[in-house]
């Protein structure tokens, strides 16, 4: 399991880079580097691409698969495929869920301290999704156990410290925009 070795603040303004450090289960440090952008050019290479999940009703999907840790939904890259592509295809196969609305928030880089791997990154989107009856991965076929969390309480559950915080301060934004602007278009069909 992962453990979180970095100094657990989240200071400065919401766009400004921050990072943590963590150890993977083999006890090698990993830098993440939470970026925030809106253009998938600005973060290559990037490796995958995952989402903070909202329900309609504000509730956040996170997932996990047996033996893995609670996760955020989402995937590796798979050669042809836009950034988009390959959002839509995981939440599907992972969780079965439908994107029904997803937007880039930006991305973390990847530094591998310990180790010679080349630093990447791990795009990072906010959706609105449609839950459907969950099947196993095709990939796997790992039937994954989906849960509705409050966006107070994913950090809880995944662990990421303070680059989840700002991940999720992000998400709360825009998924507060897209909730008034719904509710605008509801009362003017109303009219």
């Amino acid at each position: 399991m992962a453990s979180n070795v970095g100094p657990g603040k989240l200071s400065g303004r919401a766009s400004e880079p921050i990072s943590h450090v963590w150890r993977d289960e083999r006890g090698n440090r990993v830098r993440f580097t939470w970026i925030e952008g809106s253009r998938v050019g600005k973060f290559s290479p990037f490796t995958q691409a995952y989402a903070v999940a909202f329900e309609r009703d504000g509730g956040v999907i996170i997932g996990h698969r047996p033996g893995h840790p609670w996760c955020l939904p989402g995937g590796t890259h798979e050669a042809g495929e836009t950034a988009r592509q390959t959002l839509v295809r995981e939440l599907d196969e992972e969780l079965s869920l439908r994107v029904v609305r997803a937007r880039l928030l930006g991305a973390q880089l990847v530094e591998y301290l310990d180790e010679a791997k080349a630093p990447h990154y791990q795009l990072r989107y906010v959706a609105i999704v449609d839950l459907k009856a969950l099947t196993p991965d095709p990939d796997n076929g790992f039937l994954w156990e989906r849960r509705s969390v409050k966006p107070g309480d994913v950090n809880r559950y995944l662990r990421w410290g303070p680059v989840l915080d700002r991940i999720l301060l992000s998400a709360k934004r825009q998924y507060a925009v897209w909730s008034r602007e719904d509710a605008s278009r509801k009362r003017r069909s109303a009219k």
